[in-house]
């Protein structure tokens, strides 16, 4: 099932806001968040809060995608950007159009669960939207940064379940990279640099553990993941246990070992 869009604007309800970016970056700031800021999950909603990470190029955006293509009742929240709206795309709906200066702001506020820089322009994950989610009791399914995935698990602690997915060598992540054509050459050698010496030593902190080798395997795994957390049922309880940390730190270590080798790091 296609993820619907919704038409409630994610600082409040009733249709979101139109009218321009200033008027967004005034919203989040006075929208009374500081009673979202120590939400956590409520176990007796039943809600899921799972974060989707991993090195840049890994896959953790086309297994979200999967997710919210194939489960009902799954939101993934609306970002903050800096880049201009696009067609008919409005604030509150596709993103949070904000001006640099707004932004910049908002962040230095600590607004910002992580944010990131993508072909010059600023892109946030807003606290105030994914919190309200969570509150609401839905079910939430995020692809974030390494660094935003661990600010998600400092603030929610076990109430978010997080997943690691590594990529099966330094020479597909830099094909993926490559084959996106958004980078330059210098910003893909960025990325692979703080992959190997970075992120990949993080996968420890992290509730699940996968390789995105096989698209389709690895498109499995992720939905056998989010129904044992959701659904619950037998089969894929049982399936979503080779991914577990406890059972996949052997598999883990000589992924990272692999990929430094692969790097010229002992």
């Amino acid at each position: 099932m296609k993820r619907k869009k919704t038409t409630e604007g994610a600082l409040g309800k009733g249709q979101p806001d139109t009218k321009g970016r200033k008027n967004v970056g005034k919203k989040l700031k006075n929208t009374g968040e500081a009673e979202f800021r120590e939400v956590t999950l409520d176990s007796k909603k039943d809600n899921l809060f799972l974060v989707v990470s991993g090195p840049s190029g890994a896959g953790k955006n086309t297994m979200i995608r999967h997710i919210l293509d194939s489960r009902e009742n799954v939101s993934h929240g609306v970002s903050a950007t800096t880049r201009d709206p696009r067609g008919k795309e409005q604030n509150g709906v596709e993103y949070y159009f904000l001006s640099l200066e707004e932004f910049e702001k908002l962040e230095e506020e600590g607004r910002f669960y992580e944010t990131d820089v993508y072909k010059g322009n600023r892109y946030g994950t807003v606290k105030f939207d994914i919190n309200r989610r969570i509150a609401a009791g839905d079910n939430v399914a995020l692809d974030l940064t390494v660094a935003g995935a661990l600010n998600i698990k400092k603030e929610f602690g076990d109430s978010a379940k997080t997943v690691f997915i590594f990529p099966p060598s330094l020479e597909t992540l830099k094909n993926r990279l490559d084959l996106r054509a958004t980078d330059t050459p210098e910003v893909i050698r960025d990325r692979m640099k703080v992959a190997v010496e970075k992120e990949i030593d993080q996968y420890c902190e992290f509730d699940y553990i996968m390789v995105n080798d096989d698209l389709d395997v690895a498109k499995a795994a992720i939905l056998a993941i989010y129904d044992s957390l959701t659904l619950k049922d037998e089969n894929s309880v049982k399936a979503a246990e080779q991914f577990k940390k406890a059972n996949s730190l052997e598999f883990a270590d000589n992924m990272v070992k692999r990929l430094k080798k692969e790097a010229g790091i002992d």
